[in-house]
């Protein structure tokens, strides 16, 4: 359609300035020029925080006067002037998410038009005729929280998994200890110091009285338990390493210091803290030195 004859209002709603653009079939410098007089015209007439449908009606009309004495052959060429509302519209309402998005920062984008069914022109156009209020005309919608709720299968649980088997051994005794009766703990209690201590290790109490512990002639459970801190209970994981009997032991420490070391970080590095690897290798040069002297 050329710019000769005139253009009806449609009846959908156009919610950028390229699609108004190309519903006006207007020239690109003419159409600069007219978004550019609407703009100027809202800035001197209206308030630019407000929508078209909020705004005083005696400033609505001086700004159609304005545009009208500016460009005035827009109501000839155009119904009513609809071009004039629709991008009025599109730049208040871009004025408006802008100042909130700024000042929320992070904000929710707002769809414009899809609970106003009826175009800003026809209900100003009606309002002109009849003299009726300008309108919103929308529907009004209850919000929804777009966070949802929470659930505790929906839950992210961070898995704390310990450095060694021990551990799991402390905590499971630790869990045990709160379902005894008190009355029965004095008894329990007892029957671990018993089993704490080396000393007492061979000492005649009932095979279900006390965990196992290796025999007093063991020379590897020695060695763990000269180390500081403790680690006779890293003693099944020396036997699995092959440390079985005395001469297992003794051919260890006849390697070089450095394989020793090697080893030790190797097997037991990711089993042990580092405060036990390291009171490990402390024990295992203190081992050597008295085994030379």
């Amino acid at each position: 359609m050329s710019e000769d004859h005139a253009s009806f209002m449609p009846h959908y709603q156009i919610p950028k300035a390229r699609l108004l653009h190309a519903e006006m079939h207007m020239r690109d410098v003419r159409f600069r020029e007219f978004t550019s007089l609407i703009r100027s015209a809202a800035k001197e007439h209206l308030n630019c925080w407000l929508k078209p449908e909020d705004q005083d009606p005696d400033d609505l009309q001086r700004f159609m006067r304005m545009i009208h004495q500016r460009q005035p052959n827009l109501s000839e060429e155009y119904e009513d002037s609809w071009p004039v509302m629709a991008y009025l519209e599109i730049y208040l309402l871009y004025r408006i998410r802008k100042a909130a998005y700024l000042k929320r920062r992070f904000g929710r984008c707002r769809q414009r038009f899809n609970r106003c069914p009826d175009p800003i022109w026809f209900r100003y156009a009606h309002a002109s005729e009849t003299g009726a209020p300008f309108e919103r005309n929308c529907q009004a919608m209850v919000k929804k929280p777009t966070k949802p709720a929470h659930h505790k299968e929906n839950e992210i649980i961070k898995m704390v998994y310990p450095r060694n088997r021990v551990s799991v051994v402390v905590k499971k005794l630790r869990k045990e200890s709160k379902m005894i009766p008190i009355s029965h703990r004095s008894a329990r209690n007892a029957d671990n110091e018993v089993d704490a201590n080396p000393s007492n290790s061979c000492s005649s109490v009932p095979s279900h009285a006390r965990m196992p512990v290796p025999s007093c002639n063991n020379p590897v459970f020695d060695f763990l338990s000269s180390a500081r801190p403790t680690l006779a209970q890293f003693h099944s994981h020396f036997v699995d390493m092959g440390f079985t009997d005395d001469n297992a032991f003794k051919a260890f420490f006849s390697w070089p210091v450095d394989v020793q070391e090697s080893m030790a970080r190797t097997e037991l590095g990711r089993s042990m803290n580092p405060l036990q690897l390291h009171g490990l290798l402390v024990a295992m040069r203190a081992w050597r030195e008295k085994s030379t002297t």
